[in-house]
Formats: structure tokens, sequence, C-alpha cells
């Protein structure tokens, strides 16, 4: 009987051991509920309060380092923090030394180790079927705040094409407060994002186009978010502890660790732009593959398989942001920021589909199936709004009909200004003047100095761009018989801020929005701008609801509002050295009835 015994006992302290070694898997929500890392569940007799034959959930594919944090959730059960490897370890080794000792004090010890061990798994999985969080989590909802930006959406088609074909668009006007979005001066998707998500104008934090306006070379160098002189918003202090998931949206490249999730916008293809480094692979997981922005880009081909390829890419962002924001990658993120370009990309080429007389039915028109993808998404986030939810959509420009583009080199060739050489190109030290990259809609001085076969003695250089200036403005548009240029405005009037040094030194303001400048040849030639029919304008739109906002018209607001306003929808206070004005501010909610 005594071996037999003995027997039993070494046994039971192998299980144990075995147990110690191997650990236990971490849980997420309820039993039954959540996916597995395989597909489906397995049998544990220790969940679901010890019944067996239930399928315990699998804890969702998290980043490294996030598995084991415990956060409470709306609506689902804290991650728990189950009893660290160590322990487990350690548990088997005294079970195992308890064996080798024979002595019956090693066993008691090796028994009461792993009795602790699993009296504490015991509780926090018990604690986890009853939707508790664990030891450590946060008990209090905090605000969330869902960003979605329509790239390129204009008031006049969302009017146009009304709650029939946009529901979600105006759902979201009649929820909560809305109003007219002025762009920065140069209606540009880069500034525009840099100033909504810095909360500062051009000339603060130095961004006026996708590329280096002063280059010393002269050839164009993209810009990316190092080139920011103010912080982003997630950078800021603020937001310190709150975690982010940011979704396409310039700035973001190259990437860099934040407390979240981030899928950079890259301007060339690359295998480097997310963090953390395998949320490509958890998003697989969930049958999400973003698609670069760069890599979908008109070439003048048919227009079904391009259409289809943006549509797509757009669709994939969603999809990866709503995986994040649901908590299906890793814990949700407290700040959600979404860019959908579509409805930019689409009517940049097929703007001419929308215009009065088209031959193109409205059902097969690329540029409200862009926008109808938008509304879908519209829709699906604003599903998840809660009483700690809000959402603010917006566009940082608006869009118009385009009929050519004018070069501005050819003017000042014509002015004696440039010089070109024999292979076309500028013959620098003979060129006075030259047309700025696209976007910064502007000329640059060839200034000695800051170029390098700089021309122009910066002494001289009030003196010279006076005299292109009035060359410029006396130019006529042959395409209407009457001036190109309302101004050309030397950046010192638009611009006094510690950045202004990176505008161009003339911003040129078109008479005729369907007639604008070209832009530099180089980049303007491999974004094949000659084969556009529309481009930006300085008037689209915003809107919020949820938590956060009243019901309301609003106010009208600039890019530089967004940052405030986000602060605000996570409960936050706006720094005052923000310069912009919360949108959830109540000054810009109606008044009380009766008020004067």
């Amino acid at each position: 009987m005594c071996g037999a015994g003995a027997r039993r006992r070494s046994a039971r302290a192998r299980r144990a051991g075995a147990r110690g070694r191997h650990g236990l898997r971490e849980l997420v929500g309820a039993p039954g509920t959540g996916p597995d890392r395989r597909g489906g569940g397995r049998a544990d007799p220790l969940s679901d309060g010890g019944r067996r034959g239930r399928r315990r959930p699998a804890a969702p594919l998290v980043p490294r380092g996030q598995g084991q944090s415990v956060r409470h959730r709306r609506g689902q059960a804290a991650r728990l923090r189950l009893p660290a490897r160590g322990a487990r370890r350690r548990a088997g080794r005294r079970a195992a030394a308890g064996r080798r000792r024979g002595g019956r004090a090693g066993r008691r010890r090796a028994r009461r180790g792993r009795d602790r061990v699993h009296r504490r798994t015991g509780r926090l999985r018990r604690r986890a079927a009853a939707g508790r969080p664990g030891r450590g989590a946060r008990m209090s909802a905090r605000a969330r705040a869902i960003v979605l930006i329509t790239e390129g959406a204009c008031p006049e088609l969302i009017d146009r094409w009304g709650p029939e074909r946009l529901p979600h668009l105006h759902r979201l006007r009649a929820l909560g407060a809305s109003g007219p979005l002025r762009s920065d001066f140069v209606p540009y998707e880069a500034p525009g994002l840099f100033s909504a998500f810095t909360g500062f104008a051009p000339d603060e934090h130095g961004c006026f186009s996708y590329w280096d306006v002063h280059a010393p070379d002269y050839r164009p160098v993209v810009l990316d978010g190092s080139a920011a002189r103010r912080p982003f918003l997630w950078r800021r202090p603020e937001l310190t502890g709150r975690r982010v998931a940011l979704v396409n949206l310039f700035g973001t490249h190259p990437v860099e660790p934040v407390d979240g999730y981030c899928l950079s916008y890259p301007m060339r293809a690359t295998v480097r732009a997310c963090h953390p480094r395998n949320l490509p692979v958890l998003l697989a997981r969930e049958g999400v593959r973003p698609v670069h922005d760069v890599t979908v880009w008109f070439t003048g081909g048919p227009k079904d398989p391009f259409v289809a390829g943006v549509l797509n890419a757009d669709r994939q962002r969603a999809d990866a942001a709503l995986a994040m924001l649901d908590g299906r990658v890793g814990d949700r993120p407290d700040l959600t920021v979404l860019n959908l370009t579509a409805i930019d990309r689409l009517s940049h080429v097929y703007w001419q589909e929308t215009e009065p007389g088209s031959p193109v039915p409205e059902a097969d028109q690329a540029v409200l199936r862009a926008y109808q993808l938008a509304d879908r998404v519209l829709g699906e986030l604003l599903e998840r709004l809660d009483d700690h939810t809000s959402l603010l959509a917006f566009s940082e420009i608006g869009f118009g009909p385009l009929r050519s583009y004018r070069s501005v080199n050819d003017v000042l060739a014509a002015a004696g200004l440039l010089t070109l050489g024999p292979d076309g190109t500028p013959d620098w030290s003979r060129t006075t003047a030259f047309e700025a990259v696209q976007g910064a809609q502007g000329v640059n001085l060839n200034l000695a100095g800051r170029y390098r076969d700089g021309a122009v003695r910066p002494a001289d250089r009030a003196r010279v761009l006076a005299d292109v200036a009035a060359v410029l403005e006396e130019h006529i548009n042959p395409a209407t018989g009457t001036r190109f240029l309302t101004r050309a405005i030397p950046r010192e009037e638009l611009h006094g801020g510690p950045a202004a040094d990176a505008a161009p030194d003339l911003v040129l303001d078109p008479a005729d929005w369907r007639y604008l400048p070209l832009g530099d040849p180089f980049w303007s030639g491999r974004t094949n701008r000659m084969l556009q029919s529309g481009w930006h304008r300085r008037d689209s739109y915003w809107a919020g609801a949820g938590a956060a906002f009243t019901a309301g018209r609003g106010g009208p607001a600039r890019p530089l509002d967004v940052a405030p306003t986000l602060l605000t929808m996570l409960g936050l206070d706006p720094a005052p050295d923000l310069p912009g004005t919360a949108l959830t501010t109540p000054a810009l909610r109606p008044a009380p009835a009766g008020a004067s």
C-alpha cells in the first residue's frame, strides 16, 4: 500500500510539475467568446466555472509586450495577468525537488506552492467568467475619440447626392454639430494634415507640400514626419498613457514606436511602414491586407481596374482601423484616426463625370462610388459610438473642376527670368526665379547661399521679388483672355511664424481656380498632373457626434482646430499654446431657447 500511495503521489507531483512548466494560456472575455489563434477553441475543465466540455476562448493576437496588460473594456472582461511563467516554473521545480528528496516535508512544500499558483489562477478565471477586471484594471470608463478623414470631400457633392445616396454623412450632421471647414491659404493635403494634428498653421509646423520647397540642389526631396517643427498630437505630453491607432496618415512615416498601432503613409513602396512590426501579421489573421497609397496610381490606363484598386485600398484601411478599434489585434485605442483617400484620388481623375451634361450615369460615376464607400465606413464607425465615445469627420480640402495647368516656368522664361539649357532644364547660373513644387503654389527666387547655383544676392531680394511679382500678375491666361493670377503675394504677407522660411518666396493666388499653376516639372510629370480633371478647393466640411458634441450647426473651422477638438473629445483640456478653438466648446453650440 505504501508503495502504491507513493507512486500515486509521485504521479500527481509529475503532473503538477508539467502544469508548472507549460503554464496556462491567457484568457480574454467571457467563456464562449473571442477568436482563437487557430480558428477554434478547446475544451478546458477550468473555464466556465469548472464545467467540462465548454470551449475556452483564446486570447486575441496582440503585439509583443501587450499581451499581459490588465485593461478594462466596456462590454468585455479585462485581460488577465495570470501567474508569471517564472512562478509556474518554480512550482514545478519545487515538486521535482520534493520527489527527489522523497521526504514528506518536501512534498508538502511543493504541494503548497502548487496550490498557491492554482488558487490564484482559479480566482482570475472566475473573475473573467463574471466579466470583472483583475487587479490593477481601470475600473472607470474614459473617453475615446474616433477621427475619420474623408480627404477631398466637398459639401456641394454631399448636398447634391443627399441622404438617399449618402445616408450616414447626412445622419452625422443630424446627430451632432457640423459646419464649414476652410483650408489653409493653399488647399493641399500635406500642410492641411500637419495643421490638423499639430494644432498649428504651416508657418509654425513648416510643411507646405509633400516635398521640400527649398531643396538646395533644386531636386525636390520628399518630406516625412521629421520635417514637422511642432509635435504631433500623439507626441504631446497630454496624451501620455493614451493608446492611439493611426491609419494612412501623412507625417507618420518613417514609422516610429507609438503607444498603440500605426499604419504609416510612406511616399515610396516599403515593407517597413507599421508599428508594431508584426501588425501586418495580426491584421492578416483578421483577413485585412492594407495597401500603400502610392502603390495605386493613375497612369492613363483603363478605368475599372484603377477604380477597383483605389476603393479596395480604402476598404482595407477601414477594416484595419476597425480591427484595432474593436480590440481584435490587442488593446483598444483611446484615439483612432483613419484617413480615406479614395475621394481625392478619383476626384482628380474622374471629376468630369460629376459635371452637368456628363454622359456617365450617376450610378457609374467613380467619384460617387468613393463617397459611398466613405459613407459606409462612417456608418460602421457610428455603430461604435457610446456614452464615452465621440466621432469627428472632416476633410482638410475641398474639390472642384480643373481645365488645365499653366507652366509658370514658361511665363518666367518668356520674361527672361529663367534660362533653359540645351537639355531643356534650367541653367541655374542664369536663372532668377523658378516655380516651386506642386502644392506650394508658388515661385522661388534663386538666392545665393540658399541654392547651389544661386544667382540673386540676398541684398537684392526685395527688388527682384517685386519685379517677378509684377511679371506674373500681368500675365494673361490664353484660355480665358483674363489675368491668370489675382496676386503674387510675398510670403511675408501671409506667413509670420518661425517656419515661414519654408514657404515659397511668392505665393500665387489664381484668378480662376479651373486654371492653376503646374508646379515643378520634375514631379508634375511623375504624378501625371496633365491627366487630371479636378483639383483642390479651400472649402470643405466638418461634423462631430457622440459624447463631446450636441446637435446643432456648430460653426466655421480651420484645420488647426482639429487638435484641441480631439483633446476635448478625450476628456482633456487643450493646452494654452494651441491657437485653435475646440469645436466642442459651448460657443459653437446652439444657444438655449430664449437666450439673447
